[in-house]
């Protein structure tokens, strides 16, 4: 946690999403849909969200602040539109 600076979560976040965007649209794709093609790569996105935004998260339920909560804001909106977007692929 020591290692999480305010300045760097919305562009870790906006990295991600847009990494994250660019699998969700190969996946699409896919023509022969299985648990290696699909879901698997889904898991790992999911779990690569999870280890992103979980300490994220935390820390804005322990050590919230006007600063922090102005951020996990901010990347909170970035999470909802892509989570709308996920729910439509």
């Amino acid at each position: 946690f020591s290692q999480i600076r305010l300045e760097n979560i919305v562009p870790q976040v906006k990295a991600f999403i847009d990494s994250a965007r660019k699998t969700i649209a190969q996946l699409c794709e896919v023509t022969d849909p299985s648990w290696q093609t699909v879901l698997q790569p889904l898991e790992d996105l999911f779990a690569q969200e999870s280890i992103l935004w979980s300490p994220i998260r935390h820390l804005n339920n322990v050590m919230s602040t006007p600063e922090l909560r102005k951020v996990h804001d901010e990347a909170l909106a970035l999470w909802t539109e892509y989570h709308n977007f996920l729910g439509q692929h």
